[in-house]
């Protein structure tokens, strides 16, 4: 078979023959373990990142729409139709909240979507990858490549990378190329220069910087192993992962190191990845879609899918288990682990984000981090936060959940309106607490609270509440409350 066209929807043609059904949740939801669903309620959710203050955003991929391709797509792939479908969404109180929709999306022949692709922040500028634009995607009037996202729900075009790929080919042009190109990973440089940015089709690194300038950092063409992830090192060092190609065999891909515009294996025997972190102590992450993969279609296992910790040149130690087709991995700002899934069947909404706190080195089951029925669906957008501010405005008569983990708070940051009651949860398997202390004096005090436990306070005057866990003060988080 030939290499994927478009990456998730080539995924979707290898279904044909015995296609998944349609991800159903489960009927349970744990709260009080590592793994926990911290968002629901996501049409196909992609890449995300985070603001300043802990604000999540969310890239949604959306669910197609009806203008044909062109050129099309020869089945069993084509035809793709494509619309304006996908969006960029923030997380309010666990649900998606809109940011930027209208975006282009596109739907495979058998149901399978792409659109917005990744959301990364830089310079304190949120930006979205779109990977649905172009004619070839059904959507002509809006091309794919990066943009800014604006605090009025609108995008503005940066750099029009579908034609950049038309007029910087790679050296070698695979046989199903795609003249609007496949993109799905988006990465901010660490030193602020740009954006590195995965192409799968044509396998390259782009970079992109914020007056739109777009260069190659490395032509990966040519070995069939369709690129999807890139992480960036604190000293700068890039990464790529790689899907592999079809027919997907468990063990055939790997991570490279890109130096000087070429790539040096630095990692073998992984399968599927889809997503790609570095810890900090520099150890290597990757997320792995589906494993004990098949030899015929339709390859992949549902709930097979996990997060791998490099132990050696081409061997991994399991740190997260019983994923269902992930498609995106960040460590977020508390250094837990996030992932974004499913990667297949979520075009109702019933895509959502899990976070799984470091276990030591027991690996995770994810097997009952999934959304409890009816959790979430899709939200009335409330106040749009921006990069730099972010934040959940909350209304006076609203009731806002807190999240308390070992060792922190989920938000860390949160902004609420005079009269909000505020209601912590221990998630966490050890006692903590909730206090706030004002020159010397308690504001509130949650006392003890065992796992499970809950503590519910009320804000009823503007001001900055600094507050800690009592018995692990190395936990800190603060609450803004406005008039």
């Amino acid at each position: 078979m030939g290499r994927c066209r478009i990456v998730i929807g080539v995924i979707a043609a290898l279904l044909l023959a015995a296609p998944f059904v349609a991800v159903s949740p489960r009927t349970t939801r744990a709260q009080d373990s590592a793994a926990s669903v911290i968002a629901s309620g996501l049409m196909n959710p992609r890449g995300f990142t985070w603001g300043s203050d802990g604000t999540l955003f969310v890239a949604e991929a959306g669910k197609g729409g009806t203008t044909p391709g062109d050129p099309q797509t020869p089945p069993p792939l084509g035809p793709i139709t494509g619309g304006k479908t996908a969006r960029v969404s923030w997380i309010a109180d666990g649900c998606p909240a809109n940011l930027a929709d209208g975006l282009p999306s596109y739907i495979t022949a058998n149901g399978q979507t792409g659109g917005a692709a990744d959301v990364a922040i830089l310079n304190k500028k949120l930006y979205v990858l779109i990977a649905a634009g172009g004619a070839s995607h059904g959507n002509p009037d809006q091309p794919a490549g990066v943009y800014a996202v604006g605090g009025d729900e609108s995008v503005t075009l940066v750099a029009d990378l579908g034609k950049w790929l038309r007029d910087n080919p790679v050296a070698k042009v695979p046989t199903d190329y795609s003249p609007d190109g496949s993109f799905f990973d988006m990465k901010a440089a660490p030193d602020g220069s740009g954006l590195l940015v995965v192409e799968a089709n044509s396998q390259q690194l782009l970079k992109v910087t914020a007056d739109g300038t777009v260069s190659r950092v490395a032509d990966l063409s040519g070995d069939n192993q369709v690129p999807t992830s890139v992480a960036v090192a604190s000293d700068g060092t890039i990464y790529v992962g790689y899907l592999s190609g079809a027919p997907f065999p468990n063990g055939a891909a790997k991570v490279v190191q890109i130096g000087d515009g070429t790539a040096t294996t630095v990692w073998t025997g992984l399968t599927t990845v889809t997503g790609l972190a570095v810890a900090a102590d520099g150890t290597l992450l990757a997320l792995e879609m589906s494993t004990g993969n098949t030899e015929t279609a339709p390859f992949f296992v549902e709930h097979s899918g996990k997060i791998v910790r490099q132990t050696g040149p081409d061997s991994a130690a399991d740190v997260v288990t019983d994923l269902n087709l992930p498609t995106h991995l960040n460590l977020g700002p508390d250094g837990a682990y996030y992932v974004a899934t499913p990667a297949i069947g979520a075009d109702a909404g019933t895509g959502f984000i899990v976070r799984i706190a470091p276990s030591g080195t027991d690996p995770v089951s994810a097997a009952d981090a999934v959304p409890a029925p009816g959790a979430c669906g899709v939200a009335t957008p409330v106040a749009s936060p921006t990069a730099e501010s972010g934040g959940a405005t909350a209304t006076a008569s609203d009731q806002v959940a807190v999240a308390i983990y070992d060792f922190g708070f989920d938000p860390p940051t949160l902004t609420i309106k005079a009269g909000t009651t505020v209601t912590w949860t221990n998630t966490g398997e050890v006692e903590h607490t909730s206090v706030s202390f004002d020159k010397g004096e308690k504001t509130w005090d949650s006392d003890i609270m065992e796992p499970g436990d809950t503590y519910s306070y009320t804000f009823d005057k503007p001001g900055t509440f600094d507050y800690e866990c009592g018995l692990h003060p190395n936990m800190k988080a603060v609450i803004k409350v406005t008039e």
